[in-house]
């Protein structure tokens, strides 16, 4: 399933958005879909997906219907009348058949698409379904991973939205009104190696932050930065406090990176070239970075 924020791609992976779960009523519609994708094959959702289609008829010719009803009702009264020769009062009688025929019919065709309706509610809500998230993309077998183990250097840093430290990743872990807070962001970085090979270059964006050393958990409303992060995440749908807790990487700290590590050529002064070794997210091989 895609990430469901408002816009154009989720601010974390960047996949295109499919629902955005902060407008009103935006939650009960995926959910509805959930439901209808997870019952589609059952018996309950075929009888209820039956009923749908004569409310729906009911809906399209419910006029029609009470429309001639009435007409022939009246004219059934009328004929009654003129057969007893109380022609004087035909007319008269004709409008009166008509307008009782027609509110009784209303009423009628009205109380049996309720009562349709509730049928097919109970239909669907007592056939309980499950729903898991997808599990996590196995690593792809034929893509060589590597790690590597050093000090940080940060080369394009990022602020993190709580505390607005600048560092080279970080992650906030904490709870709010519209539920739990557990998301991260990074830039790039170098490790600083000891085996004198040269610094390797991290690119953290799309990152798994496996960062734990958290500080102190603060009780706060969120405002300006902060507020705007956890808003585009759906993580502060309503007024209220956050608990929050954030965990930087920054400058001299000590990292693990696993995954996949390239060699892209790079240039070096105006004739040179040299070769930099890259560490980033790829399909089937997720870049993981671990403070130690």
């Amino acid at each position: 399933m895609r990430a469901a924020f408002s816009t154009a791609a989720c601010p974390r992976c960047r996949q295109p958005a499919l629902h955005d779960l902060r407008k009103p009523g935006a939650a009960d519609v995926l959910l509805a879909s959930l439901r209808k994708a997870a019952l589609h094959d059952s018996p309950h959702a075929r009888r209820a997906e039956r009923l749908s289609r004569v409310i729906g008829w009911l809906g399209r010719h419910a006029s029609t219907l009470v429309a001639l009803a009435a007409v022939a009702v009246a004219i059934g009264g009328v004929s009654h009348l003129l057969v007893n020769r109380a022609v004087f009062l035909s007319t008269k009688i004709f409008f009166l058949f008509g307008a009782v025929a027609w509110a009784l019919l209303t009423i009628v065709v009205a109380a049996a698409r309720t009562v349709l309706e509730m049928w097919r509610d109970s239909l669907l809500q007592n056939q309980s379904i499950a729903i898991q998230l997808a599990p996590d993309p196995q690593i792809d077998p034929t893509l060589k991973r590597a790690t590597v183990r050093g000090k940080v250097r940060a080369t394009e840093p990022v602020t993190s939205p709580l505390s607005g430290l600048a560092c080279a990743a970080f992650r906030l872990l904490g709870a709010g009104p519209s539920g739990p807070i557990d998301d991260a962001g990074g830039g790039a970085f170098e490790v600083v190696t000891d085996d004198g090979a040269g610094p390797v270059r991290v690119d953290a964006r799309h990152a798994s932050l496996a960062l734990e050393s958290f500080g102190k958990r603060v009780t706060l409303r969120p405002k300006g930065k902060l507020l705007d992060y956890l808003r585009a995440r759906a993580a502060a749908l309503t007024p209220g406090e956050v608990h929050v807790e954030e965990a930087l990487l920054r400058n001299g700290d000590e990292v693990i990176v696993e995954g996949t590590c390239a060699e892209t050529p790079e240039a070096l002064g105006y004739r040179d070239t040299t070769t930099a070794r890259l560490f980033k997210e790829l399909d089937g091989s997720p870049l993981i970075i671990r403070r130690v």
